[in-house]
């Protein structure tokens, strides 16, 4: 890769990195033998922050529309949502839906999305890093309930998450998130199709 182009594509991994609420994520073998409400809790840093995209991880053979949820701890009300397309998604890449949703500073939240027994596969738990900038502290949450039924989430293994999300500051979503060991993935898409987990 020539130079310049190196250059740029380490400065626009700098500035998305920056926006994103997940930097590294180590994915996990694919499961998809459980129903209920799966994903991760996080612990918000100092300052209350406003979100515009929900990104999930793509597994092999996802398609459709699926819809990332955020609960407020205690109460595990749903306090935003996006609904993400994986139709044609690539395994590995992470894929945005719009939304607007405000964290407080030094809170509990959960990322979740619903699952189903025989349904699409899913990342099972593993490591999770998130940006100080924003939050701290993830750990594995899983409920057999709804996600919109005010599920009362289990808290799992802590640094780690089910399934694999991503938040942004920014409207549009960012190209990428980074995982260990890369530098740029294909730019996600959102659609129209479809069904859920």
């Amino acid at each position: 890769m020539p130079i310049k182009r190196l250059i740029a594509v380490l400065l626009l991994a700098s500035t998305l990195h920056a926006a994103s609420l997940v930097t590294a994520y180590s994915f996990a073998t694919t499961q998809n033998n459980i129903t209920g409400c799966y994903g991760m809790r996080i612990t918000t840093a100092a300052s209350t922050t406003t979100y515009l995209q929900l990104g999930i991880y793509c597994a092999s053979g996802n398609t459709g529309n699926h819809t990332v949820y955020v609960l407020a701890s205690g109460s595990y009300s749903v306090v935003g949502s996006a609904v993400v397309s994986l139709t044609g998604c690539t395994p590995g890449n992470t894929y945005y839906g719009s939304t607007s949703v405000t964290l407080n500073a030094y809170s509990y939240y959960y990322i979740v999305t619903p699952v189903t027994n025989g349904g699409q596969n899913w990342y099972a738990e593993a490591p999770i890093t998130l940006n100080a900038t924003y939050g701290n502290s993830p750990r594995g949450a899983y409920s057999a309930t709804a996600c919109t039924a005010n599920p009362v989430m289990t808290g799992d293994n802590a640094g780690q998450a089910y399934v694999g999300f991503d938040a942004s500051t920014t409207a549009a979503p960012p190209t990428f998130t980074p995982r260990a060991g890369q530098v740029a993935d294909v730019a996600p898409t959102k659609g129209h199709a479809a069904g859920e987990r």
